[in-house]
């Protein structure tokens, strides 16, 4: 009775405490944990709420001092191990908020709480060998099956960080445990199922996997709508028995013949079957099929049936899909792709594209159906083709304008003109010709204005695509003379219709893109805000505007901006550890699994390497205006190769360069070549970048007595000076300039709505990296010779080496193009 009193004493005390920390009155918590204090000196959570007053009030150094000593007293109750919890997780100290947890675990090795935390502890850490132990040793004390399979879950972890010893060790242990607890019959939730199944497919066991699944255990999964059909299809693929998939498909099929996923499958099957000559009398595979289901279709033959069949079926509906007549497509197109001449039993393509136009041609989804199979046609055909439709559409000639009579005309009209682009019908007219269709298509869009069907002001308007693709007229014209008259023009009509459609993405995306060309990045800037970027969209759309900032000179909004983005990145890194450890409490082991991969996606991003590595070269030419500051905000990146240490080849474009709308089939076609191209690129500008950041900051602290952490820069088994590291990273710069001169002498041209090029190109071109690697090689031979007392004669001549030309003609160069 007198130990209850005690704790309600102890937690009236800390009541004030709380509530002022919880409402950011700091300087107030700090009063009444002092107040407290002078009561009961040695009251230790009492002490850690006044370290966490003083952290918040922005002195860390105190704060840490505090903390330190609370810590070497190894407290054990709950009150100060969450206070504890708190302070370690908001200066980044995850480490030692593990170490406080062990301590405590060791004093009362039979809590709960604590070795609960403790397992909490070393999720952060991202330590799974001791999730493992710490959740065995959970296990045995409390022996419930959770604890049980957060230590499976842990190995399974242990697997995915470790693939050489992950179908060797990890995965069989993680396999037998399960097992284990199944013939005990104590598997009872959907989430331990789950993570079984997970087991299994790392394993490679699908036939295990799709027992588990038409078993007792796979009754449990029933969170998912259509997850058994679903993993069924994935385990079949994986161990190719395409005569059962064949058939799941097409069972499917019948029920929902608008399915494109499954019909991507039925495909797939199909050819599989026919190119191995399956049929149901040779087939080695056991193949049975319960009564009623239908038989696989292995022949070309049973395929069109099948389709034809399935558009028939749909002919009757009051509102018929689109999914059999592009199945219908498809099946011609890999067919004739294959060069087998039963395509032509199909039919005729360009009746079957016109009877498509004139099923679906009101909805704004018929330009992308058709796109993908008008290639089918020759360049007679697609004229022919558009001439049919355009007549439909009374689109006439390009340099008419019809009288608009719906907006279903409009949107008839809409796909033949898109339709006429992507073919390339609008490159073979002159430039002179383009002026007059821009001049037309901007009339089509004004005139389309006025009949428009009332909309939400959120909503995207179809009519915007006429000045788009006028817009695409104009780029075409300045991509071949140069001409930026053009992209003012581009830009008039963009303006203009941003003021009628103010929420149209394409339009925002476009104009960003020409004032980048004209320089105007005030005007980039202001758009991209306009465009209300959020969450993920700040990694796949950063690109747009990132690049410029620091190419226009805009250092104070590029500060502004790389704050924002790393934010983003750091905020949501921390906050994923918060739901993994929230998806352990919870038994959800899938999401253990997603959360973890999203977490490394997001650390691999090539967004956020340039945002870090831009940001803190901002920070070392902008801030620094001693070598005491510099040192200062150096050792506050904790290690040279602490700066940004990417695994390269882990790195991740997480670009969304199709954002865009091109009407281009040329583009469409070099797309992946582009963006590949593109991220070769940005990466080894970053390299670039990144070298030169920690060049820069082991040069500084070379004149300090603090060694530079090594981190696996050299190797661990001696003892190497400041002077070594220093050398050693601009050896690496030296070396991957060389690789890019090499690699990057002739770039690939970029269309207007694909990426921009970096500055890397002019870096090489203008000898930048050379003066830049002449000045750190100096800045070495200065600080050698002064450790040596020795004066250096040749210094100049070895700084010159050309360095002084360079820059005489590269200011020069500037001089001339300013004049």
């Amino acid at each position: 009775m007198a130990t209850r009193s005690h704790v309600d004493v102890n937690e009236r005390r800390l009541r004030p405490i709380y509530d002022c920390l919880d409402n950011g009155s700091n300087k107030e918590a700090l009063r009444e944990a002092d107040k407290v204090l002078k009561k009961q000196k040695d009251f230790q959570c009492a002490k850690v709420l006044k370290c966490l007053a003083l952290m918040r009030l922005g002195r860390s150094d105190d704060s840490q001092e505090f903390l330190k000593a609370v810590h070497d007293q190894q407290p054990c109750d709950e009150a100060t191990l969450q206070a504890m919890a708190i302070c370690y997780r908001e200066c980044d100290r995850l480490d030692l908020l593990a170490d406080a947890y062990c301590n405590a675990s060791k004093k009362r090795p039979d809590s709960e709480e604590i070795m609960t935390a403790l397992f909490m502890a070393y999720v952060r850490l991202g330590d799974y060998k001791r999730q493992q132990l710490t959740a065995m040793s959970l296990f045995k004390s409390k022996p419930k099956t959770p604890y049980y399979f957060w230590a499976i879950m842990s190995i399974v972890m242990q697997a995915h960080c470790d693939p050489k010893l992950s179908k060797t060790m990890y995965l069989p242990l993680a396999e037998r445990m399960v097992v284990k607890h199944i013939k005990d019959g104590k598997v009872d939730s959907e989430a331990e199922v789950a993570l079984y199944l997970i087991i299994l497919e790392e394993l490679g066991k699908y036939d295990e996997a799709l027992c588990v699944l038409g078993g007792e255990l796979g009754g449990k999964l029933v969170t998912e709508l259509d997850m058994h059909i679903a993993k069924k299809l994935e385990y079949l693929t994986k161990m190719a028995r395409w005569p059962e998939l064949n058939v799941i498909y097409r069972k499917q099929l019948k029920k929902d013949n608008d399915s494109w996923f499954c019909y991507e499958g039925y495909f797939k099957s199909l050819f599989h079957l026919v190119d191995t000559g399956w049929t149901p009398a040779n087939s080695e595979l056991e193949y049975s099929l319960d009564e009623g289901e239908c038989q696989a279709d292995y022949t070309i033959e049973a395929a069109i049936e099948f389709i034809n069949q399935a558009i028939a079926d749909n002919q009757s509906s009051e509102r018929p899909k689109r999914g059999p007549y592009l199945a219908r497509l498809e099946l011609y197109k890999q067919l004739k792709q294959k060069e087998n001449t039963l395509y032509q039993s199909i039919g005729e393509v360009g009746i079957m594209l016109e009877s498509y136009f004139d099923m679906f041609c009101r909805k704004q989804c018929c330009f992308r159906d058709l796109s993908q199979y008008v290639c089918l046609l020759d360049d007679t055909a697609k004229k022919q083709f558009l001439q049919c439709i355009g007549e439909k559409a009374k689109y006439g000639e390009w340099s008419t304008l019809p009288e608009f009579e719906n907006m279903h005309h409009v949107q008839q009209h809409m796909t033949v003109l898109q339709l006429t682009r992507y073919c390339g019908l609008h490159t073979d007219l002159s430039h002179a010709d383009k002026h007059l269709l821009v001049q037309h298509l901007y009339d089509a869009f004004e005139q389309a204005y006025k009949i428009r069907i009332a909309h939400v002001a959120t909503d995207m308007q179809l009519i915007d695509n006429y000045a788009i693709i006028a817009v695409h007229l104009l780029m075409d014209i300045y991509c071949d003379t140069g001409d930026m008259t053009v992209v003012w023009r581009g830009i008039e009509i963009l303006e203009n219709v941003f003021r009628k459609a103010p929420t149209d993405f394409q339009v925002k995306l476009l104009l960003i893109k020409l004032y980048s060309e004209l320089g105007a990045f005030g005007a980039c800037a202001d758009m991209y805000d306009r465009l209300e970027v959020k969450h993920l969209q700040q990694d796949t759309l950063g690109f747009m505007v990132c690049n410029d900032m620091t190419r226009y000179g805009h250092f104070g909004a590029s500060c502004t901006f790389y704050d924002t983005t790393l934010r983003f990145f750091n905020h949501n890194i921390k906050e994923m550890l918060e739901y993994i450890i929230s998806a352990y409490k919870y038994g959800s082991f899938t999401k253990v699994y997603e959360f973890v991969k999203f977490k490394e996606h997001l650390e691999n991003s090539l967004n956020y390497g340039l945002a870090m590595v831009s940001r803190l070269l901002l920070d070392l030419t902008m801030d620094c205006d001693s070598h005491e500051k510099a040192e200062e905000d150096i050792s506050a990146m904790h290690s040279i190769r602490g700066l940004y240490d990417a695994d390269w080849e882990k790195m991740n474009d997480n670009r969304d360069l199709d954002i865009m709308v091109s009407y281009s089939d040329e583009y469409q076609k070099s797309s992946h070549k582009i963006a590949e191209a593109s991220f070769k690129e940005e990466k080894a500008w970053l390299k670039v970048q990144s070298l030169s950041v920690r060049c820069l900051a082991s040069a500084v602290m070379m004149s300090s007595d603090v060694p530079i952490p090594l981190n696996g820069c050299l190797g661990e088994d001696k003892d190497f000076t400041n002077e070594d590291v220093f050398e050693s990273v601009t050896d690496n710069l030296e070396s991957h300039l060389q690789i890019c001169q090499t690699e990057f002498r002739q770039l690939m041209q970029f269309p207007i709505n694909g990426p921009r090029h970096t500055k890397l190109k002019a870096f090489l071109d203008k000898k930048h990296g050379q003066v830049l690697i002449n000045a750190l090689r100096a800045t070495l031979h200065i600080k050698k010779c002064q450790n040596n007392g020795i004066e250096s004669e040749k210094l100049g001549e070895k700084f010159s080496h050309g360095t002084v030309d360079i820059l005489k003609g590269n200011i020069e160069n500037c001089l001339i193009s300013w004049w």
